[in-house]
Protein backbone atom coordinates (compact mmCIF):
# COMPACT_ATOMS: atom_id res chain seq x y z
CA UNK A 1 0.00 0.00 0.00
CA UNK A 2 1.28 3.35 -0.98
CA UNK A 3 1.59 6.17 1.56
CA UNK A 4 -0.22 9.36 0.70
CA UNK A 5 2.07 12.32 0.65
CA UNK A 6 0.85 15.57 2.03
CA UNK A 7 1.02 18.07 -0.77
CA UNK A 8 0.33 21.80 -0.55
CA UNK A 9 -0.56 23.34 -3.88
CA UNK A 10 1.76 26.07 -5.07
CA UNK A 11 -0.86 28.84 -4.96
CA UNK A 12 -1.76 27.93 -1.34
CA UNK A 13 1.87 27.96 -0.21
CA UNK A 14 2.40 31.36 -1.88
CA UNK A 15 -0.72 32.67 -0.14
CA UNK A 16 0.52 31.41 3.25
CA UNK A 17 3.91 33.03 2.68
CA UNK A 18 2.30 36.34 1.70
CA UNK A 19 -0.01 36.25 4.76
CA UNK A 20 2.95 35.50 7.07
CA UNK A 21 4.96 38.34 5.52
CA UNK A 22 1.97 40.63 5.95
CA UNK A 23 1.69 39.69 9.63
CA UNK A 24 5.41 40.26 10.16
CA UNK A 25 5.26 43.62 8.41
CA UNK A 26 2.05 44.70 10.18
CA UNK A 27 3.37 43.55 13.57
CA UNK A 28 6.66 45.39 13.05
CA UNK A 29 4.86 48.54 11.94
CA UNK A 30 2.44 48.46 14.88
CA UNK A 31 5.26 47.88 17.40
CA UNK A 32 7.28 50.72 15.85
CA UNK A 33 4.33 53.14 15.92
CA UNK A 34 3.50 52.15 19.50
CA UNK A 35 7.07 52.92 20.60
CA UNK A 36 7.06 56.20 18.67
CA UNK A 37 3.85 57.31 20.37
CA UNK A 38 5.29 56.46 23.77
CA UNK A 39 8.42 58.53 23.06
CA UNK A 40 6.27 61.34 21.65
CA UNK A 41 4.20 61.55 24.84
CA UNK A 42 7.33 61.64 27.01
CA UNK A 43 8.89 64.34 24.84
CA UNK A 44 5.65 66.33 24.89
CA UNK A 45 5.57 66.30 28.68
CA UNK A 46 9.27 67.16 28.74
CA UNK A 47 8.50 70.17 26.52
CA UNK A 48 5.91 71.31 29.10
CA UNK A 49 8.51 71.17 31.88
CA UNK A 50 11.07 72.87 29.63
CA UNK A 51 8.53 75.67 29.11
CA UNK A 52 8.37 76.10 32.87
CA UNK A 53 12.17 76.20 32.98
CA UNK A 54 12.21 78.80 30.19
CA UNK A 55 9.73 80.99 32.08
CA UNK A 56 11.92 80.74 35.16
CA UNK A 57 14.92 81.87 33.12
CA UNK A 58 13.00 85.01 32.17
CA UNK A 59 12.67 85.74 35.89
CA UNK A 60 16.43 85.45 36.45
CA UNK A 61 16.98 89.17 37.09
CA UNK A 62 14.92 88.63 40.27
CA UNK A 63 16.25 85.15 40.90
CA UNK A 64 18.08 85.99 44.10
CA UNK A 65 14.80 86.98 45.70
CA UNK A 66 13.21 83.72 46.74
CA UNK A 67 9.87 85.40 47.35
CA UNK A 68 9.59 86.20 43.63
CA UNK A 69 10.26 82.61 42.69
CA UNK A 70 7.75 81.27 45.20
CA UNK A 71 5.18 83.87 44.05
CA UNK A 72 5.66 82.72 40.45
CA UNK A 73 5.25 79.07 41.42
CA UNK A 74 2.13 79.78 43.49
CA UNK A 75 0.51 81.98 40.85
CA UNK A 76 1.39 80.39 37.52
CA UNK A 77 2.01 76.74 38.25
CA UNK A 78 -1.24 75.86 39.95
CA UNK A 79 -1.86 73.01 37.50
CA UNK A 80 1.31 71.33 38.83
CA UNK A 81 0.93 71.68 42.60
CA UNK A 82 3.74 69.28 43.51
CA UNK A 83 6.34 70.73 41.18
CA UNK A 84 9.89 70.68 42.42
CA UNK A 85 12.04 73.47 41.07
CA UNK A 86 15.81 73.74 41.50
CA UNK A 87 17.93 76.64 40.25
CA UNK A 88 21.69 76.15 40.20
CA UNK A 89 23.99 79.11 39.59
CA UNK A 90 27.42 78.80 37.95
CA UNK A 91 27.26 75.03 38.29
CA UNK A 92 28.01 75.20 42.02
CA UNK A 93 25.53 77.16 44.09
CA UNK A 94 21.93 76.06 44.57
CA UNK A 95 20.05 79.34 44.49
CA UNK A 96 16.60 77.86 45.02
CA UNK A 97 15.01 74.52 45.78
CA UNK A 98 11.24 74.67 46.09
CA UNK A 99 11.05 71.66 48.40
CA UNK A 100 13.58 73.20 50.78
CA UNK A 101 13.55 76.96 50.05
CA UNK A 102 15.01 78.00 53.41
CA UNK A 103 17.14 74.99 54.13
CA UNK A 104 20.89 75.12 53.67
CA UNK A 105 20.71 71.32 53.32
CA UNK A 106 20.63 70.68 49.60
CA UNK A 107 21.78 67.75 47.59
CA UNK A 108 25.46 67.77 46.82
CA UNK A 109 26.81 66.14 43.68
CA UNK A 110 23.64 67.05 41.78
CA UNK A 111 25.69 67.10 38.56
CA UNK A 112 25.91 63.30 38.85
CA UNK A 113 22.19 63.01 38.05
CA UNK A 114 21.52 61.85 34.50
CA UNK A 115 19.19 64.73 33.64
CA UNK A 116 21.90 67.25 34.64
CA UNK A 117 24.57 65.31 32.73
CA UNK A 118 22.39 65.24 29.63
CA UNK A 119 21.60 68.94 30.01
CA UNK A 120 25.27 69.84 30.30
CA UNK A 121 26.08 67.69 27.27
CA UNK A 122 23.09 68.39 25.00
CA UNK A 123 21.54 71.57 26.43
CA UNK A 124 18.61 69.77 28.04
CA UNK A 125 17.80 66.40 29.54
CA UNK A 126 15.22 64.40 31.43
CA UNK A 127 14.98 61.28 33.54
CA UNK A 128 12.48 59.36 35.64
CA UNK A 129 14.17 58.35 38.89
CA UNK A 130 13.92 58.35 42.67
CA UNK A 131 14.58 61.67 44.33
CA UNK A 132 17.58 61.48 46.65
CA UNK A 133 15.90 63.44 49.43
CA UNK A 134 12.27 62.24 49.44
CA UNK A 135 12.78 58.73 47.95
CA UNK A 136 9.78 59.38 45.69
CA UNK A 137 9.91 58.79 41.95
CA UNK A 138 9.98 62.02 39.95
CA UNK A 139 10.06 63.03 36.32
CA UNK A 140 13.05 65.41 36.21
CA UNK A 141 13.71 67.84 33.38
CA UNK A 142 16.75 70.14 33.25
CA UNK A 143 17.99 72.80 30.86
CA UNK A 144 21.23 74.77 30.74
CA UNK A 145 21.27 78.55 30.41
CA UNK A 146 24.22 80.94 30.61
CA UNK A 147 25.43 80.70 34.22
CA UNK A 148 22.39 78.65 35.33
CA UNK A 149 20.93 75.17 35.26
CA UNK A 150 17.20 75.07 35.92
CA UNK A 151 15.61 71.76 36.79
CA UNK A 152 11.93 71.06 37.31
CA UNK A 153 10.34 67.84 38.47
CA UNK A 154 6.91 66.43 39.15
CA UNK A 155 6.00 63.25 41.02
CA UNK A 156 5.88 60.20 38.78
CA UNK A 157 2.54 59.03 40.09
CA UNK A 158 -0.28 57.01 38.53
CA UNK A 159 -1.78 60.11 36.89
CA UNK A 160 1.48 61.00 35.15
CA UNK A 161 2.05 57.36 34.22
CA UNK A 162 -1.35 57.21 32.54
CA UNK A 163 -0.59 60.49 30.73
CA UNK A 164 2.68 59.13 29.38
CA UNK A 165 1.28 55.68 28.53
CA UNK A 166 0.66 54.93 24.88
CA UNK A 167 -2.92 54.66 23.71
CA UNK A 168 -4.01 51.02 23.25
CA UNK A 169 -6.85 52.07 20.96
CA UNK A 170 -4.32 52.31 18.14
CA UNK A 171 -3.22 48.71 18.72
CA UNK A 172 -6.79 47.45 18.75
CA UNK A 173 -7.69 49.39 15.61
CA UNK A 174 -4.59 48.15 13.76
CA UNK A 175 -5.28 44.54 14.74
CA UNK A 176 -8.90 44.77 13.52
CA UNK A 177 -7.82 46.30 10.20
CA UNK A 178 -5.20 43.58 9.73
CA UNK A 179 -7.80 40.86 10.40
CA UNK A 180 -10.25 42.49 7.98
CA UNK A 181 -7.60 42.61 5.27
CA UNK A 182 -6.76 38.93 5.78
CA UNK A 183 -10.46 37.98 5.73
CA UNK A 184 -10.98 40.05 2.59
CA UNK A 185 -8.19 38.21 0.73
CA UNK A 186 -9.27 34.72 1.83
Amino acid sequence: MKKKEFFIPFHVSIFIIVVLLFFIFAGSFIAYQYQREKIYRIELFNAKLQGINNRMFILLPKIDEKEHIQYYIDKYLVDLPNIKLTIIKNGKEVVYDSFAPDSPMVQKDYWQNNEIKAALKDGSGYEIRKDHISSTYYYFSAIVYPHYVIRSAVPYDSLLQSTLKSDNTYLTFSFIIAMLLIAFFL
